[in-house]
Protein backbone atom coordinates (compact mmCIF):
# COMPACT_ATOMS: atom_id res chain seq x y z
CA UNK A 1 0.00 0.00 0.00
CA UNK A 2 1.25 3.46 -0.91
CA UNK A 3 0.81 5.42 2.37
CA UNK A 4 1.95 8.68 0.69
CA UNK A 5 -1.41 8.93 -1.08
CA UNK A 6 -3.44 8.65 2.15
CA UNK A 7 -4.84 11.61 3.99
CA UNK A 8 -3.87 12.25 7.61
CA UNK A 9 -7.18 10.82 8.86
CA UNK A 10 -6.84 7.65 6.76
CA UNK A 11 -3.25 7.21 7.93
CA UNK A 12 -4.34 7.47 11.57
CA UNK A 13 -7.11 4.91 11.02
CA UNK A 14 -4.66 2.47 9.42
CA UNK A 15 -2.22 2.88 12.30
CA UNK A 16 -5.00 2.32 14.87
CA UNK A 17 -6.18 -0.80 13.04
CA UNK A 18 -2.64 -2.20 13.03
CA UNK A 19 -2.28 -1.54 16.78
CA UNK A 20 -5.60 -3.24 17.53
CA UNK A 21 -4.67 -6.29 15.45
CA UNK A 22 -1.33 -6.51 17.23
CA UNK A 23 -3.02 -6.40 20.65
CA UNK A 24 -5.47 -9.11 19.60
CA UNK A 25 -2.58 -11.34 18.56
CA UNK A 26 -0.84 -10.78 21.88
CA UNK A 27 -4.01 -11.61 23.82
CA UNK A 28 -4.53 -14.77 21.80
CA UNK A 29 -0.97 -15.86 22.44
CA UNK A 30 -1.32 -15.19 26.16
CA UNK A 31 -4.58 -17.10 26.24
CA UNK A 32 -2.99 -20.01 24.38
CA UNK A 33 0.09 -20.17 26.58
CA UNK A 34 -1.81 -19.58 29.82
CA UNK A 35 -2.04 -22.61 32.07
CA UNK A 36 -4.87 -21.10 34.12
CA UNK A 37 -8.21 -22.79 34.57
CA UNK A 38 -10.15 -19.73 33.37
CA UNK A 39 -8.90 -18.00 30.23
CA UNK A 40 -8.52 -14.28 30.78
CA UNK A 41 -6.79 -12.35 28.02
CA UNK A 42 -6.03 -9.40 30.29
CA UNK A 43 -4.67 -11.49 33.15
CA UNK A 44 -3.30 -14.71 31.76
CA UNK A 45 -2.76 -16.27 35.19
CA UNK A 46 -5.77 -14.91 37.04
CA UNK A 47 -5.95 -17.88 39.46
CA UNK A 48 -2.33 -17.36 40.42
CA UNK A 49 -2.90 -13.64 41.02
CA UNK A 50 -5.80 -14.41 43.36
CA UNK A 51 -3.82 -17.09 45.19
CA UNK A 52 -5.83 -20.05 43.88
CA UNK A 53 -4.01 -23.28 42.92
CA UNK A 54 -4.25 -24.20 39.25
CA UNK A 55 -4.00 -27.97 39.68
CA UNK A 56 -5.83 -29.80 42.45
CA UNK A 57 -5.12 -33.31 43.69
CA UNK A 58 -6.80 -35.70 46.09
CA UNK A 59 -4.53 -34.45 48.87
CA UNK A 60 -6.02 -30.94 48.53
CA UNK A 61 -9.60 -32.19 48.87
CA UNK A 62 -8.72 -34.54 51.73
CA UNK A 63 -7.13 -31.68 53.69
CA UNK A 64 -10.23 -29.56 53.12
CA UNK A 65 -12.45 -32.31 54.50
CA UNK A 66 -10.20 -32.81 57.53
CA UNK A 67 -9.51 -29.15 58.37
CA UNK A 68 -12.32 -26.90 57.03
CA UNK A 69 -15.68 -26.97 58.79
CA UNK A 70 -17.70 -25.92 55.72
CA UNK A 71 -16.32 -28.77 53.61
CA UNK A 72 -16.88 -31.29 56.39
CA UNK A 73 -20.36 -29.93 56.99
CA UNK A 74 -21.42 -30.31 53.36
CA UNK A 75 -20.11 -33.88 53.03
CA UNK A 76 -21.60 -35.08 56.31
CA UNK A 77 -24.94 -33.34 55.74
CA UNK A 78 -25.25 -34.90 52.29
CA UNK A 79 -24.48 -38.32 53.76
CA UNK A 80 -26.97 -37.77 56.59
CA UNK A 81 -29.90 -36.99 54.30
CA UNK A 82 -28.98 -39.76 51.84
CA UNK A 83 -28.68 -42.49 54.48
CA UNK A 84 -31.21 -41.37 57.10
CA UNK A 85 -32.53 -44.93 56.67
CA UNK A 86 -31.89 -47.88 54.39
CA UNK A 87 -33.98 -49.00 51.40
CA UNK A 88 -36.24 -52.01 51.33
CA UNK A 89 -35.36 -54.80 48.88
CA UNK A 90 -38.22 -56.04 46.70
CA UNK A 91 -37.84 -59.09 44.47
CA UNK A 92 -39.96 -57.92 41.57
CA UNK A 93 -41.95 -54.83 40.68
CA UNK A 94 -43.09 -52.36 43.32
CA UNK A 95 -46.65 -53.59 42.77
CA UNK A 96 -45.59 -57.05 43.93
CA UNK A 97 -44.62 -55.72 47.34
CA UNK A 98 -45.99 -57.69 50.26
CA UNK A 99 -45.97 -56.93 53.95
CA UNK A 100 -44.15 -60.23 54.53
CA UNK A 101 -40.64 -60.58 53.11
CA UNK A 102 -39.88 -63.41 50.73
CA UNK A 103 -36.97 -65.77 51.60
CA UNK A 104 -34.69 -63.99 49.10
CA UNK A 105 -35.63 -60.54 50.42
CA UNK A 106 -35.09 -61.70 54.01
CA UNK A 107 -31.65 -63.13 53.21
CA UNK A 108 -30.42 -60.00 51.43
CA UNK A 109 -31.89 -57.66 54.06
CA UNK A 110 -30.18 -59.55 56.89
CA UNK A 111 -26.86 -59.62 55.01
CA UNK A 112 -26.84 -55.88 54.36
CA UNK A 113 -28.02 -54.98 57.86
CA UNK A 114 -25.45 -57.16 59.60
CA UNK A 115 -22.31 -56.62 57.51
CA UNK A 116 -22.58 -54.22 54.59
CA UNK A 117 -24.44 -50.95 55.21
CA UNK A 118 -21.84 -49.30 57.46
CA UNK A 119 -19.01 -49.84 54.96
CA UNK A 120 -21.16 -48.73 52.01
CA UNK A 121 -22.02 -45.45 53.75
CA UNK A 122 -18.36 -44.82 54.58
CA UNK A 123 -17.30 -45.53 50.98
CA UNK A 124 -20.01 -43.16 49.74
CA UNK A 125 -18.59 -40.40 51.97
CA UNK A 126 -15.08 -40.98 50.62
CA UNK A 127 -16.39 -40.84 47.06
CA UNK A 128 -17.76 -37.35 47.66
CA UNK A 129 -14.37 -36.11 48.87
CA UNK A 130 -12.33 -37.70 46.07
CA UNK A 131 -13.04 -38.33 42.41
CA UNK A 132 -14.05 -41.86 43.32
CA UNK A 133 -13.85 -44.39 46.12
CA UNK A 134 -14.02 -48.17 46.26
CA UNK A 135 -15.35 -51.10 48.22
CA UNK A 136 -13.04 -54.10 48.46
CA UNK A 137 -14.98 -57.32 49.01
CA UNK A 138 -13.05 -59.70 51.23
CA UNK A 139 -14.43 -63.21 50.59
CA UNK A 140 -13.79 -66.55 52.26
CA UNK A 141 -12.93 -68.37 49.00
CA UNK A 142 -9.39 -69.56 49.92
CA UNK A 143 -7.75 -67.56 47.12
CA UNK A 144 -5.38 -64.59 47.09
CA UNK A 145 -6.85 -61.20 46.22
CA UNK A 146 -5.16 -61.01 42.80
CA UNK A 147 -7.08 -64.08 41.56
CA UNK A 148 -10.68 -64.33 40.35
CA UNK A 149 -13.21 -65.37 42.98
CA UNK A 150 -13.74 -69.13 43.33
CA UNK A 151 -17.52 -69.15 42.96
CA UNK A 152 -17.67 -72.89 43.66
CA UNK A 153 -16.57 -72.19 47.23
CA UNK A 154 -18.78 -69.15 47.80
CA UNK A 155 -21.79 -71.03 46.43
CA UNK A 156 -21.46 -73.65 49.19
CA UNK A 157 -21.36 -71.06 51.97
CA UNK A 158 -24.11 -69.03 53.56
CA UNK A 159 -23.99 -65.33 52.52
CA UNK A 160 -23.06 -64.30 56.06
CA UNK A 161 -20.13 -66.70 55.99
CA UNK A 162 -19.02 -66.05 52.40
CA UNK A 163 -18.35 -62.33 53.02
CA UNK A 164 -15.69 -61.59 55.62
CA UNK A 165 -16.05 -57.80 55.43
CA UNK A 166 -16.18 -54.79 53.10
CA UNK A 167 -13.15 -52.47 53.11
CA UNK A 168 -13.82 -48.83 52.13
CA UNK A 169 -10.91 -47.32 50.18
CA UNK A 170 -9.99 -43.71 49.36
CA UNK A 171 -9.09 -42.68 45.83
CA UNK A 172 -5.44 -42.43 46.87
CA UNK A 173 -5.42 -46.02 48.14
CA UNK A 174 -6.70 -47.79 45.02
CA UNK A 175 -5.18 -47.28 41.57
CA UNK A 176 -5.71 -49.21 38.29
CA UNK A 177 -2.54 -50.79 36.94
CA UNK A 178 -3.73 -53.09 34.11
CA UNK A 179 -6.44 -52.69 31.46
CA UNK A 180 -8.12 -54.90 28.87
CA UNK A 181 -6.51 -54.03 25.51
CA UNK A 182 -8.42 -56.59 23.38
CA UNK A 183 -10.56 -54.52 20.99
CA UNK A 184 -12.72 -57.56 20.13
CA UNK A 185 -13.69 -58.06 23.77
CA UNK A 186 -16.87 -56.40 25.04
CA UNK A 187 -14.92 -55.42 28.18
CA UNK A 188 -12.31 -53.52 26.18
CA UNK A 189 -10.81 -50.64 28.19
CA UNK A 190 -11.96 -52.05 31.53
CA UNK A 191 -9.55 -52.41 34.44
CA UNK A 192 -8.18 -55.95 34.82
CA UNK A 193 -6.05 -55.36 37.93
CA UNK A 194 -5.93 -52.82 40.78
CA UNK A 195 -3.18 -51.86 43.21
CA UNK A 196 -4.39 -51.37 46.80
CA UNK A 197 -2.27 -49.56 49.38
CA UNK A 198 -3.44 -50.68 52.82
CA UNK A 199 -1.74 -47.75 54.55
CA UNK A 200 -4.11 -44.98 55.56
CA UNK A 201 -3.94 -41.71 53.63
CA UNK A 202 -3.16 -40.04 56.96
CA UNK A 203 0.62 -39.59 57.14
CA UNK A 204 0.51 -40.27 60.91
CA UNK A 205 -0.43 -43.92 60.38
CA UNK A 206 2.02 -46.37 61.96
CA UNK A 207 0.85 -49.32 59.87
CA UNK A 208 3.57 -50.72 57.57
CA UNK A 209 3.21 -49.95 53.90
CA UNK A 210 1.60 -52.99 52.30
CA UNK A 211 0.43 -52.99 48.68
CA UNK A 212 -1.71 -55.73 47.16
CA UNK A 213 -2.86 -56.55 43.66
CA UNK A 214 -6.63 -56.98 43.56
CA UNK A 215 -8.75 -58.62 40.88
CA UNK A 216 -11.80 -56.62 39.67
CA UNK A 217 -14.10 -59.39 40.98
CA UNK A 218 -13.33 -58.13 44.46
CA UNK A 219 -13.74 -54.39 43.81
CA UNK A 220 -16.77 -52.11 43.50
CA UNK A 221 -16.09 -48.55 42.28
CA UNK A 222 -18.18 -45.60 43.50
CA UNK A 223 -18.05 -42.60 41.16
CA UNK A 224 -21.12 -40.38 41.36
CA UNK A 225 -19.86 -37.72 38.94
CA UNK A 226 -19.06 -40.18 36.14
CA UNK A 227 -21.80 -41.15 33.70
CA UNK A 228 -20.17 -44.48 32.91
CA UNK A 229 -18.81 -45.05 36.45
CA UNK A 230 -15.25 -44.98 35.12
CA UNK A 231 -12.32 -44.68 37.48
CA UNK A 232 -10.65 -42.19 35.11
CA UNK A 233 -13.70 -39.92 34.85
CA UNK A 234 -15.50 -37.61 37.26
CA UNK A 235 -14.35 -35.05 39.80
CA UNK A 236 -14.45 -34.31 43.52
CA UNK A 237 -17.62 -32.57 44.65
CA UNK A 238 -15.42 -30.21 46.70
CA UNK A 239 -13.58 -29.02 43.59
CA UNK A 240 -16.07 -26.50 42.22
CA UNK A 241 -16.25 -24.64 45.54
CA UNK A 242 -12.53 -24.89 46.35
CA UNK A 243 -11.78 -21.21 45.66
CA UNK A 244 -14.72 -20.12 47.79
CA UNK A 245 -13.45 -22.23 50.69
CA UNK A 246 -10.03 -20.59 50.40
CA UNK A 247 -11.64 -17.15 50.50
CA UNK A 248 -13.64 -18.12 53.58
CA UNK A 249 -10.42 -19.18 55.29
CA UNK A 250 -8.82 -15.85 54.38
CA UNK A 251 -11.71 -13.86 55.86
CA UNK A 252 -12.01 -15.88 59.05
CA UNK A 253 -8.27 -16.32 59.52
CA UNK A 254 -7.50 -12.68 58.75
CA UNK A 255 -10.18 -11.45 61.15
CA UNK A 256 -8.91 -13.75 63.90
CA UNK A 257 -5.30 -12.71 63.33
CA UNK A 258 -6.22 -9.02 63.50
CA UNK A 259 -8.07 -9.58 66.76
CA UNK A 260 -5.07 -11.47 68.18
CA UNK A 261 -2.62 -8.73 67.29
CA UNK A 262 -4.82 -6.10 68.92
CA UNK A 263 -5.25 -8.17 72.06
CA UNK A 264 -1.49 -8.80 72.37
CA UNK A 265 -0.91 -5.07 73.15
CA UNK A 266 2.11 -4.20 70.94
CA UNK A 267 3.84 -1.21 72.53
CA UNK A 268 5.63 1.68 70.84
CA UNK A 269 8.32 3.37 73.01
CA UNK A 270 9.35 6.92 72.13
CA UNK A 271 12.48 8.32 73.88
CA UNK A 272 12.92 12.03 74.59
CA UNK A 273 15.45 13.91 72.43
CA UNK A 274 17.55 14.66 75.54
CA UNK A 275 18.05 10.98 76.36
CA UNK A 276 21.68 9.83 76.11
CA UNK A 277 21.21 6.61 74.18
CA UNK A 278 24.90 5.65 74.41
CA UNK A 279 24.91 5.90 78.18
CA UNK A 280 21.63 3.97 78.35
CA UNK A 281 22.99 1.20 76.17
CA UNK A 282 26.18 0.88 78.28
CA UNK A 283 24.13 0.64 81.44
CA UNK A 284 21.88 -2.05 79.91
CA UNK A 285 24.88 -4.07 78.78
CA UNK A 286 26.21 -4.06 82.36
CA UNK A 287 22.90 -5.62 83.43
CA UNK A 288 23.14 -8.44 80.87
CA UNK A 289 21.13 -7.04 77.95
CA UNK A 290 22.60 -7.05 74.46
CA UNK A 291 20.78 -3.94 73.26
CA UNK A 292 18.09 -1.43 74.14
CA UNK A 293 15.58 -3.26 71.98
CA UNK A 294 16.36 -6.52 73.78
CA UNK A 295 15.76 -4.91 77.16
CA UNK A 296 12.49 -3.31 76.05
CA UNK A 297 11.24 -6.56 74.54
CA UNK A 298 11.85 -8.33 77.83
CA UNK A 299 9.94 -5.67 79.72
CA UNK A 300 7.04 -5.70 77.25
CA UNK A 301 6.95 -9.51 77.35
CA UNK A 302 6.59 -9.33 81.14
CA UNK A 303 3.92 -6.66 80.71
CA UNK A 304 1.86 -8.84 78.36
CA UNK A 305 2.32 -11.96 80.47
CA UNK A 306 -0.03 -10.75 83.19
CA UNK A 307 -2.94 -8.42 83.68
CA UNK A 308 -1.36 -6.69 86.70
CA UNK A 309 2.10 -6.06 85.19
CA UNK A 310 3.50 -2.54 84.94
CA UNK A 311 5.98 -0.90 82.54
CA UNK A 312 8.41 1.61 84.08
CA UNK A 313 10.32 3.94 81.74
CA UNK A 314 12.72 6.80 82.25
CA UNK A 315 12.85 9.50 79.61
CA UNK A 316 10.51 7.52 77.34
CA UNK A 317 6.81 7.41 76.50
CA UNK A 318 5.02 4.09 75.84
CA UNK A 319 2.02 3.95 73.50
CA UNK A 320 -0.12 0.93 72.63
CA UNK A 321 -0.33 0.25 68.88
CA UNK A 322 -3.84 -0.81 67.93
CA UNK A 323 -6.16 -0.56 64.96
CA UNK A 324 -9.84 -1.24 64.52
CA UNK A 325 -10.07 -4.50 62.53
CA UNK A 326 -12.46 -4.61 59.60
CA UNK A 327 -15.62 -6.68 59.89
CA UNK A 328 -15.01 -9.85 57.79
CA UNK A 329 -18.66 -10.96 57.81
CA UNK A 330 -19.83 -9.26 54.55
CA UNK A 331 -17.07 -10.78 52.43
CA UNK A 332 -17.32 -14.11 54.27
CA UNK A 333 -21.08 -14.21 53.60
CA UNK A 334 -20.54 -13.70 49.86
CA UNK A 335 -18.04 -16.56 49.74
CA UNK A 336 -20.25 -18.89 51.79
CA UNK A 337 -23.28 -18.26 49.59
CA UNK A 338 -21.17 -18.93 46.51
CA UNK A 339 -19.89 -22.13 48.10
CA UNK A 340 -23.43 -23.23 49.03
CA UNK A 341 -24.50 -22.68 45.41
CA UNK A 342 -21.53 -24.74 44.16
CA UNK A 343 -22.53 -27.79 46.21
CA UNK A 344 -26.29 -27.37 45.58
CA UNK A 345 -27.19 -27.16 49.26
CA UNK A 346 -28.93 -24.30 51.11
CA UNK A 347 -26.75 -22.02 53.24
CA UNK A 348 -28.83 -22.59 56.38
CA UNK A 349 -28.50 -26.37 56.05
CA UNK A 350 -24.68 -26.26 55.97
CA UNK A 351 -24.04 -23.43 58.42
CA UNK A 352 -27.28 -23.00 60.36
CA UNK A 353 -28.54 -19.57 61.42
CA UNK A 354 -26.39 -17.36 63.64
CA UNK A 355 -29.52 -15.67 64.99
CA UNK A 356 -30.78 -18.89 66.54
CA UNK A 357 -33.49 -19.51 63.96
CA UNK A 358 -33.78 -22.88 62.28
CA UNK A 359 -33.65 -23.42 58.55
CA UNK A 360 -36.79 -22.35 56.69
CA UNK A 361 -39.31 -24.85 55.35
CA UNK A 362 -38.20 -24.12 51.78
CA UNK A 363 -34.55 -24.86 52.66
CA UNK A 364 -35.60 -28.09 54.33
CA UNK A 365 -37.57 -29.07 51.22
CA UNK A 366 -34.59 -28.33 48.97
CA UNK A 367 -32.39 -30.39 51.28
CA UNK A 368 -34.86 -33.29 51.20
CA UNK A 369 -35.22 -33.08 47.42
CA UNK A 370 -31.43 -33.30 47.08
CA UNK A 371 -31.49 -36.48 49.15
CA UNK A 372 -34.42 -37.95 47.19
CA UNK A 373 -32.74 -37.29 43.84
CA UNK A 374 -29.51 -38.86 45.06
CA UNK A 375 -31.32 -41.89 46.44
CA UNK A 376 -33.36 -42.53 43.30
CA UNK A 377 -30.35 -41.94 41.05
CA UNK A 378 -26.81 -42.77 42.08
CA UNK A 379 -27.48 -44.80 45.23
CA UNK A 380 -30.15 -47.01 43.66
CA UNK A 381 -27.86 -47.73 40.72
CA UNK A 382 -24.97 -48.44 43.07
CA UNK A 383 -26.88 -50.88 45.27
CA UNK A 384 -28.35 -52.72 42.29
CA UNK A 385 -24.90 -53.05 40.76
CA UNK A 386 -23.53 -54.38 44.03
CA UNK A 387 -26.35 -56.94 44.41
CA UNK A 388 -25.79 -58.11 40.83
CA UNK A 389 -22.08 -58.48 41.55
CA UNK A 390 -22.83 -60.60 44.62
CA UNK A 391 -25.13 -62.73 42.46
CA UNK A 392 -22.36 -63.21 39.85
CA UNK A 393 -19.96 -64.22 42.63
CA UNK A 394 -22.64 -66.66 43.89
CA UNK A 395 -22.65 -65.12 47.34
CA UNK A 396 -26.44 -64.77 47.16
CA UNK A 397 -29.03 -66.58 45.06
CA UNK A 398 -30.38 -65.06 41.82
CA UNK A 399 -33.60 -63.07 41.91
CA UNK A 400 -36.73 -65.17 41.73
CA UNK A 401 -38.77 -62.65 39.73
CA UNK A 402 -35.79 -61.32 37.77
CA UNK A 403 -36.21 -57.66 38.82
CA UNK A 404 -34.79 -55.87 41.84
CA UNK A 405 -36.69 -52.85 43.16
CA UNK A 406 -35.56 -50.59 45.98
CA UNK A 407 -38.16 -48.77 48.03
CA UNK A 408 -36.87 -45.70 49.88
CA UNK A 409 -38.76 -43.78 52.54
CA UNK A 410 -40.30 -40.44 51.58
CA UNK A 411 -38.04 -37.66 52.89
CA UNK A 412 -40.81 -35.12 52.27
CA UNK A 413 -43.33 -37.06 54.32
CA UNK A 414 -44.83 -35.18 57.30
CA UNK A 415 -43.42 -35.78 60.77
CA UNK A 416 -45.23 -37.80 63.41
CA UNK A 417 -46.53 -34.63 65.05
CA UNK A 418 -47.79 -33.41 61.66
CA UNK A 419 -49.45 -36.77 61.00
CA UNK A 420 -51.27 -36.67 64.32
CA UNK A 421 -52.42 -33.13 63.54
CA UNK A 422 -53.81 -34.39 60.21
CA UNK A 423 -55.65 -37.20 62.01
CA UNK A 424 -57.19 -34.69 64.43
CA UNK A 425 -58.37 -32.46 61.58
CA UNK A 426 -59.84 -35.44 59.70
CA UNK A 427 -61.67 -36.53 62.83
CA UNK A 428 -63.06 -33.00 63.32
CA UNK A 429 -64.31 -33.02 59.73
CA UNK A 430 -66.01 -36.35 60.37
CA UNK A 431 -67.74 -35.00 63.50
CA UNK A 432 -69.08 -31.90 61.71
CA UNK A 433 -70.11 -33.92 58.65
CA UNK A 434 -71.92 -36.43 60.86
CA UNK A 435 -73.77 -33.67 62.67
CA UNK A 436 -74.82 -31.84 59.50
CA UNK A 437 -75.34 -34.67 57.02
CA UNK A 438 -75.25 -37.84 59.08
CA UNK A 439 -72.44 -39.16 56.87
CA UNK A 440 -68.73 -39.23 57.82
CA UNK A 441 -66.26 -38.11 55.16
CA UNK A 442 -63.36 -40.39 56.12
CA UNK A 443 -63.34 -44.01 57.18
CA UNK A 444 -61.40 -45.07 60.30
CA UNK A 445 -58.77 -46.82 58.17
CA UNK A 446 -58.27 -43.71 56.05
CA UNK A 447 -57.55 -41.73 59.19
CA UNK A 448 -55.16 -44.44 60.40
CA UNK A 449 -53.25 -44.40 57.10
CA UNK A 450 -52.99 -40.60 57.22
CA UNK A 451 -51.30 -41.00 60.61
CA UNK A 452 -48.83 -43.52 59.25
CA UNK A 453 -50.49 -46.57 60.80
CA UNK A 454 -51.37 -49.81 59.06
CA UNK A 455 -55.04 -50.35 58.21
CA UNK A 456 -56.97 -52.39 60.78
CA UNK A 457 -58.94 -55.19 59.09
CA UNK A 458 -61.35 -55.30 62.06
CA UNK A 459 -62.53 -51.79 61.25
CA UNK A 460 -65.18 -52.04 58.56
CA UNK A 461 -65.76 -49.16 56.19
CA UNK A 462 -68.88 -47.21 56.96
CA UNK A 463 -71.68 -47.84 54.49
CA UNK A 464 -72.86 -44.43 53.29
CA UNK A 465 -76.33 -45.64 52.26
CA UNK A 466 -76.76 -47.34 55.64
CA UNK A 467 -75.66 -44.15 57.40
CA UNK A 468 -78.13 -42.13 55.31
CA UNK A 469 -80.95 -44.56 56.20
CA UNK A 470 -80.04 -44.25 59.87
CA UNK A 471 -80.24 -40.48 59.59
CA UNK A 472 -83.68 -40.68 57.90
CA UNK A 473 -84.99 -43.09 60.55
CA UNK A 474 -83.69 -40.80 63.27
CA UNK A 475 -85.46 -37.77 61.76
CA UNK A 476 -88.74 -39.69 61.41
CA UNK A 477 -88.47 -40.87 65.01
CA UNK A 478 -88.00 -37.27 66.18
CA UNK A 479 -91.12 -36.16 64.27
CA UNK A 480 -93.20 -38.99 65.74
CA UNK A 481 -92.12 -38.13 69.26
CA UNK A 482 -93.08 -34.51 68.74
Amino acid sequence: MNYSTLTDEQLLQSAQLAINNSQDIVRQRLSFTSQGVIKNTKRAFIEREFGYPEDLTFSDFYKLYKRVGAARGFVDRLIDISWVDYPKFIDGDIREQDTKLTPWEQTVTDLFNDKLWTSIVEADKRGIVGRYSALIIQLRDNRTWDQPVDTAVTNRLQPQDAIVRLIPAWEEQLKPIEWNSDETDENYGQVTMYQFNETSVDSKSTKPRISRRIHPDRVLILNETSVINSIDDGFSQLEVGYNDLLDMMKYSGGGAEGFLKNSSRPVHVNYDPDTDMSELERELRKRGHESIADAMNNQISLLNSGTDSALITSGATANVLSVTPADPSPGWTVSTNSYAASVLMPFTIIFGQQTGRLASDEDKKDYAKRGIARRNGFLTKLIKEFVNQLIRLKVIEPLVNGTLTLKWSDLLAPSQAERIDIMIKMSDVNVKAQQSMGIPVFTPNEIREAGGYEPDPDLEDIDIEEAQDNKTDSEESDITEK
